[in-house]
Formats: structure tokens, sequence, C-alpha cells
């Protein structure tokens, strides 16, 4: 591993970089929701047990989409004591010709998870997000997390 700062412990060295892209897919709780087979990696940088993802994937087809909407992830996430596990990213959606605010989207980690959820809502509620998929939604992500 590298070190730093002379240190020369063991325990100090950074022993895992890792530079790559994820093909992701997505999941719902029934129907589907089918992401472009061209616009479905998402880059990630791991650095010890941090991993920083961020991409676009873009929606090809649906089939009656409803409940959790999931895209699954690099690594599977750490699971903490306390939930200092679970984490939030920055997401952004484009979805033409709906009523949906694309502010009001956000997207979380749980601990011990392959996956992160996407959810829609203000500051007192959320749904699930997969009824407001469309054909043609982008999906714009960046989330950093820890796994194990």
């Amino acid at each position: 591993g590298i070190q730093f700062n002379g240190d020369t412990a063991a325990a100090n060295a950074l022993d895992d970089y890792e530079e790559g892209t994820h093909t992701t897919t997505a999941t719902c709780t029934s129907g589907t929701v089918t992401l472009s087979s061209t616009v479905n990696e998402l880059a990630y940088t791991k650095i010890g047990k941090l991993v920083s993802v961020h991409g676009r994937v873009s929606v090809s087809a649906i089939s009656n989409p409803t409940g959790n909407l999931t895209l699954s992830l690099p690594f599977v996430s750490a699971d903490l004591t306390d939930s200092a596990g679970r984490c939030a990213g920055s997401i952004r959606l484009r979805i033409v010709d709906t009523g949906y605010d694309v502010g009001l989207f956000s997207c979380s980690v749980d601990e011990n998870s392959s996956d992160f959820r996407i959810t829609y809502g203000g500051s007192t509620d959320t749904v699930d997000a997969a009824p407001a998929m469309k054909t043609g939604t982008q999906i714009y992500i960046s989330i950093t997390y820890r796994t194990t």
C-alpha cells in the first residue's frame, strides 16, 4: 500500500485504489424499467472503502412499473452500526411530458445493499419513483458511499 508523510504503519497505508465502469440495472417492485444498452454505465472510483459513482443512464422501455425503483451499485455498501452506512446522493431526472417535478427526486443507499433507491417527494412525504418513469427518461447520478 501507499504510505504518506513517512508513516510506515501498514494499518495506515492506502491499500486499494480502483477506477472503472459499472453496467447498472434497474429493478422495481413490479413491472419493468429497462435501461438503454448503450447508456447504462456508471463510472466509479474506489479509494480504500470509499466509493464515488457518477454518470447518466437512460430508460429505453417501461412496462407498468410500480413501487421501489433501484439501480445497482458496483460494490455492496458497508454494514455499519447506528445506520452510519446509510447515505444520500444527488440525482437529477429529466422526464419529458409528465407532471413530475425533476427537483423533488432523491436517492439513498441503505446499509449492506447492492443498489440505491430513487424516491420522489417533498420535505414531508416521499413515494416510490417507479411510476414516474417514462421511455426516454434521463437519470443523472452522483453518489458516494462506504463499502466493506
